[in-house]
């Protein structure tokens, strides 16, 4: 990653969580000719996205996420 890329990812990682997950849906448009992975990426995104804001999913820090994630 570039000094620029790796600058704006560390901007957006101190974004909430479902700021974050906004901004990946827009990354994820914002490829000009998605793929049929890119644009199932999206789909998912997209509906993730709706659920967090609907409150529908427990949202985790990372600590917590990393926890789960070790066992």
């Amino acid at each position: 990653m570039t000094s620029e890329a790796e600058e704006l990812f560390r901007a957006a990682a101190a974004l909430p969580e479902v700021e974050r997950a906004a901004l990946v849906v827009r990354l994820l448009d914002s490829i000009a000719a998605p793929s049929d992975v890119v644009a199932s990426q999206a789909d998912e995104s997209r509906r993730r996205l709706a659920a967090a804001q609907a409150g529908d999913v427990e949202m985790l820090d990372d600590d917590d996420a990393w926890r789960l994630i070790s066992g």
